[in-house]
């Protein structure tokens, strides 16, 4: 307030402005560390099932046949759809029914896929085949998230940059305006 206004001529402040100034660097602080946190325990995730995923890759490939018999959705869930049927290796010794698709089959119902029985992440366990993109996927989706995290905490750096320089720059304003 500037000499010669009376308290009833005092400038009020939206309420979220209220609330942003009276936070100030602790609510910044709390929301940047919110971020890292989430961030950090994402990376966490990714390299464990990164790691994972290279440590079962010597783990047996087989091929095989998958041929659709159901296709299920569960109502109100985006992209909540699983296809399920039967798949008979290429050798036709194991034949698993009720498997779920990891991806799509093509028009005629049947698609090549894989199924690796032990490992990290056990198809088997899962009762899950994959199609032939996302045969290898359990190695290089994880790692291909990690890079993104790591070029995504390089542009991190930039933006808490761009915040200081424009609280510098409001700072200055502000003293600006005191002082005149």
């Amino acid at each position: 307030m500037s000499e010669g206004q009376s308290d009833s001529q005092a400038v009020t402040l939206p309420r979220g402005k209220r609330v942003a100034r009276a936070m100030g660097a602790f609510g910044s602080a709390l929301f940047v560390g919110l971020i890292v946190l989430v961030c950090a325990i994402l990376v966490a995730v990714l390299a464990a099932l990164a790691i994972g995923g290279i440590a079962s890759a010597n783990e047996p490939l087989r091929w095989g046949t998958y041929t659709e018999t159901s296709y299920t959705c569960i109502p109100g869930v985006r992209n909540g759809c699983s296809s399920f049927g039967t798949w008979v290796s290429e050798d036709g010794a194991t034949t698993l029914t009720d498997v779920r698709l990891d991806g799509g089959v093509e028009t005629n119902g049947s698609i090549r896929t894989s199924y690796r029985e032990g490992g990290f992440n056990s198809d088997a366990d899962n009762h899950i085949v994959h199609v032939e993109t996302f045969s290898y996927g359990f190695v290089w989706a994880p790692i291909a998230l990690l890079i993104a995290f790591f070029f995504m905490f390089g542009g991190m750096k930039t933006i808490r940059k761009h915040v200081r320089r424009r609280q510098r720059a409001r700072a200055l304003r502000l003293a600006r305006k005191q002082s005149a």
